[in-house]
């Protein structure tokens, strides 16, 4: 029998765990953004899921590539979440004309 009392236990896992959707059977986190073919979708997935590797703690050799993906995927998303943007103010300069109540 092996003796276990000289054992570090594992640190406790912190963070949010990854988003889940619901229904028995239904596919989980990144398979689940990755089967919706919405890019969006996969990097907010991509971006949860290092960082709750990184808050469950991760070896300081992991550590700095993780870290450097991670901030590569929130760059992404800034970019993809300005170019949403830009086309929405774009779709709101409508020019206003003029009423015709004949034109019903």
């Amino acid at each position: 029998m092996t003796d276990t009392s000289n054992v570090t236990p594992l640190p406790p896992r912190r963070g949010p765990k990854p988003k889940s959707h619901s229904g028995p059977g239904a596919p989980t986190g990144m398979t689940a953004a990755a089967n919706s073919n919405d890019q969006h979708e996969l990097l907010k997935a991509m971006r949860d899921r290092i960082a709750y590797e990184i808050d469950r703690g991760v070896s300081p050799r992991d550590l700095a590539p993780l870290t450097r993906r991670l901030m590569e995927i929130v760059s992404e998303l800034q970019h993809y979440e300005q170019a949403e943007n830009d086309q929405v103010r774009r779709a709101a300069r409508v020019r206003d004309v003029a009423w015709d109540p004949s034109a019903i």
